[in-house]
């Protein structure tokens, strides 16, 4: 799937990139890496946060935003 710069965060309402919410992740406002879909009003796309839940030494890549599935075609 793909990698995107911004994701709608199910749990804050807010549109955020993935080191926003690597950030609201560590001080517990975002519980769920999972819980993120697409900023398109049309999409509702499901995607992830990648490594949002490593500790922050375990990390061999920074988080990124990634769809879990295909995108609207609209």
């Amino acid at each position: 799937m793909s990698s995107l710069s911004k994701a709608l965060s199910l749990e804050t309402g807010e549109s955020l990139t993935a080191e926003e919410a690597s950030r609201l992740f560590i001080q517990r406002t975002i519980s769920d890496k999972r819980k993120f879909i697409c900023i398109d009003e049309k999409c509702s796309a499901l995607i992830t946060c990648a490594n949002m839940d490593k500790p922050l030494g375990q990390r061999k890549v920074d988080p990124y935003f990634r769809t879990v599935e295909e995108h609207s075609s609209e």
